[in-house]
């Protein structure tokens, strides 16, 4: 399955305009969505999040769509998103990311969704990246306890560029997303903290991965009914 991911900063003192457009906003790419456009889901940063102190991402849309054909009807949907937010939102930090779903371990609506936005090292190209990230670091999301559902966004590089441009909006540089899906943040740091994975997965990324400039958050998730 095709997706768009819209991350979106939210500028200091802005918060409250902000949750009044993002709804509109929301609103209206469901209104106006038609197929081959499955869904659009949004998800909101949940309170006190222990990830990713640095993350700038308060909101996320996800739009769904079938197939490769979809891009099109994408770009036009996303025409002029960062105008519609006017001052209270950085668009230069807010990305759009139009990727490809490789499913793990299925999961259907789970509550909260854990996001991490990864960037390769200079060692890998984009498809070799993409190539470990999936044969080999899959095992580790396999592994990891207190999950729901395990996905890997594949990033196309090409697409997200135009995206971003049509979005008006400043990133598309990313090379995956890891999607990790729970029931609740405090069980899964339970579990978690309970086995040595989540160190071993750190060992591995170290080897792939740009650990410093790549960003995790986690969110609530509002499916499209």
């Amino acid at each position: 399955m095709m997706k768009l991911l819209i991350h979106i900063a939210v500028r200091s003192g802005a918060e409250v305009a902000f949750g009044s457009q993002f709804a509109q906003e929301v609103a209206r790419l469901r209104q106006q969505a038609a197929v081959p456009v499955r869904a659009v889901n949004a998800m909101r940063r949940v309170a006190n999040d222990p990830f990713g102190a640095r993350t700038p991402y308060f909101g996320t849309l996800e739009v769904r769509a079938d197939g490769q054909p979809a891009q099109a009807q994408l770009l036009t949907l996303i025409e002029g998103f960062a105008e519609r937010f006017t001052d209270a939102v950085h668009a230069d930090l807010c990305t759009a990311l139009v990727g490809e779903d490789h499913i793990f371990i299925p999961s259907e609506r789970a509550p909260l969704r854990y996001q991490y936005l990864m960037r390769r090292n200079a060692a890998f190209t984009h498809d070799a990246y993409l190539r470990r990230y999936a044969e080999v670091h899959s095992s580790f999301g396999l592994r990891t306890p207190g999950i729901r559902g395990y996905v890997q966004v594949h990033v196309d590089p090409v697409a997200s560029r135009e995206a971003a441009r049509a979005a008006g909006v400043g990133i598309w540089g990313v090379d995956s997303v890891s999607e990790l899906h729970l029931d609740s943040v405090e069980d899964f740091l339970t579990a978690v903290s309970q086995v040595t994975i989540g160190a071993e997965a750190i060992a591995d990324e170290e080897k792939f991965v740009d650990r410093p400039n790549s960003l995790d958050f986690c969110s609530a998730v509002e499916w499209q009914a």
